[in-house]
């Protein structure tokens, strides 16, 4: 019993998969298709009074000589006892016209919900990806997530389309085979016999095909990943050479992925090619077999004959989604583990509100580490009062960037307390605070868009944004850009290619300027910049000191002579802190370092 239900439920594993998108409307579609079969069924039944008809020259026959089709009748029509060929005639084609309304309104519902499929699996994976834990992220497969979120979808829907198809030719096939049981029950038995045997032969085919489906989706993932790193350091690559060595990995990748897909191919065609050939082998033999053993009657055996063939059709075109779908549970199931990790690595949002902005920020014994046991920061404790402005800095790998994550909410400590106004970060509204706080990193953030939308964050365009874009862009001194008013709305290209290495950064500050963000965290923002573009940067954010709380990772000592106090982290630990006079003249440490720079 325990071995029929883990039995049932692995079948019935892909049809929960797309239950949980659209729910009972997966029943709807299997109603029609049942709708479809019986009144398909009842069509062709049809036929057999009116050739008996035809063959003996009679204008009437008896309702009792019409077998089920004549109890359909009485059951409608009580008082009649017999049709004539006209009303047969009249009946059949109303029958018809009922099926092809049915046929239209399956048709309807399967495109209808394979949008309304899609459309809920990217908008659920987007959702998900969207509060994923930024600790997960970092240790992720971009490739697999490029993949996941993209390519895998369309093969899902391919799959999704197949299973639909599947299940309702399922219906189909049972309808036809039950009405060709009624007819002729030895003649049906020996055709579905002989149809199970096939159908264990093909069974094999079909696991080679879930095997090779899972392979190339694996292939993909790993090809997403390679194309992800060709298009990010394609400067690299091309000024070196090296474009042409990694494209020959990647064209690998290419040629192994195709040589699966191809395999599949060869096997759906043989699939598709001897299945016809096969089933019309069975159903000749099994006439033979009929007619000259049995001794069955030719109209019997014509009628049964016609609900196969119904039920062939449907058997070759549920063969042929079958395999398609196969084709397609390979990415089901990296899906599913995909959506599971997603659901797994969700961020805590946390209930509580800071009502304060910029807060009181209050580190104690803070701890962090990757996983590993070893501390990037270890044991800092500091205080940073509202609108205040501080520096973190210290050699590569002394645990700046990772303290600045700390603060911004995007980790969370290994052990120790981050207090805001008090409260844990581990029990704020993550979302809120971090609506709060803007983001500056030595590569500029800059997308593919328009620069309004890449300053406002695609806010709508009204009068009150518009003054605000403008505002900002006067307070990085960006105004000049904009030749004309088409500028503002043109794409800025891939990473901002339009743009200079100094105007993506200012546009990275306009953004935060826009946003109001009462927690500005620059990480080595302008370390990748010349001299006087640096000052004009310094300039600006020198605008807001005293308006929001300034965290700065810096490399460079002169882009931090304002702040209000400078902590030296070594090893993930603070061992010296004051402002910028009292270290210089205090602190051996800061002397080596401005000197080392020519400070």
């Amino acid at each position: 019993m325990i071995y029929l239900k883990q039995k049932l439920k692995n079948k019935l594993v892909y049809f929960n998969y797309f239950y949980r998108y659209l729910g009972p409307r997966v029943f709807v579609l299997l109603f029609a298709s049942i709708i479809v079969g019986v009144l398909d069924g009842i069509g062709l039944a049809m036929f057999l009074p009116v050739v008996e008809l035809l063959e003996n020259s009679t204008k009437l026959v008896s309702i009792k000589n019409l077998g089920t089709i004549g109890g359909v009748i009485s059951k409608i029509f009580p008082s009649v006892l017999e049709i004539n060929i006209w009303i047969i005639l009249v009946f059949t084609l109303i029958i018809f016209i009922l099926k092809g309304s049915f046929v239209f309104l399956q048709k309807y519902l399967e495109a209808a919900y394979k949008q309304l499929f899609i459309s809920r699996l990217r908008e659920n994976n987007i959702k998900l990806f969207r509060n994923y834990r930024y600790e997960a992220y970092v240790k992720s497969d971009a490739g697999v997530i490029q993949n996941m979120l993209t390519g895998e979808v369309w093969k899902i829907v391919v799959g999704f389309r197949s299973y639909l198809r599947m299940t309702q030719h399922i219906v189909l096939i049972s309808t036809y085979t039950i009405m060709a049981l009624i007819t002729n029950v030895e003649f049906a038995l020996i055709v579905s016999f002989c149809s199970l045997i096939v159908g264990r032969i093909y069974k094999r085919l079909y696991r080679v095909t879930v095997k090779l489906s899972n392979e190339v989706v694996n292939l993909n993932n790993e090809f997403q990943n390679l194309t992800i790193q060709f298009v990010s350091f394609f400067k690299y690559l091309k000024a070196t050479s090296s474009s042409f060595l990694y494209s020959k990995n990647l064209i690998s990748k290419v040629k192994h992925i195709e040589s699966s897909n191809l395999k599949m191919g060869i096997l759906s065609a043989i699939i598709d090619g001897s299945r016809e050939p096969l089933m019309v082998f069975i159903v000749l033999g099994s006439v033979v077999l009929e007619v000259f053993v049995f001794n069955a009657s030719i109209g019997s055996i014509v009628l049964s004959l016609l609900f196969f063939y119904r039920a062939l059709s449907s058997l070759t075109v549920f063969q042929s989604s079958y395999n398609e779908f196969l084709g397609s549970t390979g990415s089901i199931d990296q899906m599913k583990i995909f959506e599971q990790d997603l659901l797994e690595q969700q961020e805590n949002p946390g209930n509580e509100i800071i009502q304060n902005f910029p807060p009181n920020i209050e580190l104690t014994n803070v701890c962090y580490n990757y996983g590993d046991g070893v501390n990037v920061v270890n044991n800092v404790s500091i205080k940073i009062k509202p609108n205040e402005t501080i520096a973190f800095i210290g050699e590569s790998g002394s645990g700046k960037t990772t303290l600045a994550n700390l603060i911004s909410g995007l980790i969370h400590p290994t052990s120790g307390d981050i207090l805001m106004d008090g409260v844990a970060t581990s029990e704020i509204n993550l979302k809120l605070f971090q609506n709060q706080v803007g983001y500056i990193t030595q590569e500029p953030v800059i997308f593919d868009d328009s620069l309004f939308n890449n300053i406002t964050s695609w806010s709508p365009i009204e009068e009150e944004n518009v003054n605000a874009f403008k505002k900002a862009l006067l307070d990085v001194e960006l105004s000049n850009i904009l030749q004309n008013k088409s500028d503002t709305f043109q794409r800025l290209g891939n990473n901002g290619v339009m743009l200079s290495g100094g105007q993506r950064q200012r546009v990275s500050v306009a953004r935060e300027l826009y946003k109001k963000s009462k927690i500005m965290i620059l990480d080595e923002a302008t370390s990748a910049l010349d001299s006087k573009t640096e000052n004009e940067i310094k300039k600006t954010i020198n605008k807001i000191k005293g308006q929001a709380t300034i965290i700065i990772v810096a490399h460079r000592l002169s882009t931090i002579k304002d702040v209000d106090c400078i902590y030296i982290l070594e090893k993930g630990k603070i061992v010296e802190s004051g402002s910028f006079k009292s270290l210089s003249e205090n602190s051996d440490r800061f002397i080596q370092m401005l000197q080392a720079q020519h400070l």
